[in-house]
């Protein structure tokens, strides 16, 4: 197998269970891939709206125990319509989980 066939092969996503007792569920966070994190990131420079930023982020987080993406892009305005410590408690877990530095977290967290 090539160099190549191996790095692309690799499963590098691990999930992390997330109990959200106000939702009386436990959730999955799956690492945010590369090309998302320079999407986010890109949207951050371009002074998006941080809620923008924020529902991104956990509609691609967020999974079942499987790893199946659990919303979409057509769930954003019920998701962001949630009670909001759910959803920053929630927020701030996947940024952890995607690997972002505590640096990169406070200067999202300046835009709240």
């Amino acid at each position: 197998m090539s160099l190549r066939d191996k790095i692309l092969s690799v499963k590098d996503f691990e999930l992390v269970e997330v109990e959200v007792p106000e939702w009386e569920v436990s959730i999955y966070l799956k690492p945010i891939s590369g090309m998302k994190r320079a999407k986010l990131e890109s949207m951050n420079n371009n002074n998006k709206p941080l809620e923008t930023i924020m529902m991104s982020l956990l509609v691609d987080s967020i999974v079942d125990e499987n790893g199946n993406q659990v919303f979409t892009d057509e769930d954003i305005e019920k998701l962001g319509n949630k009670n909001s410590k759910v959803i920053y408690r929630i927020f701030t877990e996947a940024l952890t989980v995607s690997g972002l530095s505590d640096k990169e977290i406070e200067e999202l967290e300046k835009n709240l």
